[in-house]
């Protein structure tokens, strides 16, 4: 039987493995941790292989593509060594005045406006000037600008209509995140995809409202260190 020191010693191993345990679990219970593993896990039959793994990937995010990533969502495989940042948080409240000046109004891409029958046009640089001003970050602001503005994906489409209408969410939650050695999948017009490590940045994007999406989602995910 074990004497004190030793049961000191092994109450120390247990309290550690605990803590280990228990560190383990937060960062498995982490909904933002979870969806970005989801977005990258590899797809299983023809949607695993050339050319379609890629596509397959960037219908996960939150959408396809948009005048902010004209590219959409880079195709990463692995992100080992991933680094989340706090949370950012913009209340429905912050987002009601820039939203207000395009009810009613259809984006022009081409024109770079949102207009409506009657005439009205509301520019693009207003509408970023008011995003910016209400959002934590500019790099926020364009993150609802590429929704608005961009090809949603399916989960989204209905979500970026509410907004436009002004049934906004009651939250849009960002957690931004960071790495240096992904693992990018690249195109070279024929099969098969040739892998290279490349350093990321990106965010994770959720709705928080009624009949809004529950999930997180990739909202924008680039390729850095070229």
């Amino acid at each position: 039987m074990p004497g004190r020191a030793g049961l000191i010693a092994i109450g120390v191993i247990l309290l550690i493995g605990l803590l280990v345990a228990g560190k383990a679990g937060l960062l498995h219970s982490d909904p933002a941790r979870t969806a970005l593993a989801a977005h990258l896990r590899m797809p299983e039959g023809p949607d695993a292989g050339y050319p379609r793994l890629g596509p397959t990937l960037r219908s996960r995010a939150w959408m396809k593509q948009a005048p902010g990533q004209p590219d959409g969502i880079a195709e990463f495989i692995r992100l080992p060594d991933v680094v989340f940042a706090a949370e950012r948080v913009i209340a429905d409240r912050d987002l009601r005045p820039s939203f207000a000046l395009i009810a009613g109004k259809t984006w022009d891409g081409a024109r770079g406006s949102w207009s409506d029958s009657a005439g009205n046009v509301m520019p693009l640089s207003q509408v970023t000037a008011s995003l910016e001003a209400a959002c934590p970050t500019p790099a926020d602001a364009h993150l609802i600008l590429d929704l608005l503005t961009g090809q949603p994906s399916p989960e989204a489409a209905q979500a970026t209509a509410r907004m436009l209408i002004g049934d906004l969410p009651q939250a849009v939650r960002i957690r931004p995140f960071h790495g240096k050695r992904g693992t990018l999948l690249r195109n070279r017009g024929s099969p098969p995809y040739q892998e290279t490590e490349r350093g990321y940045a990106g965010c994770l994007l959720h709705f928080e409202g009624r009949d809004y999406p529950a999930e997180w989602r990739v909202g924008r995910l680039v390729a850095v260190g070229f």
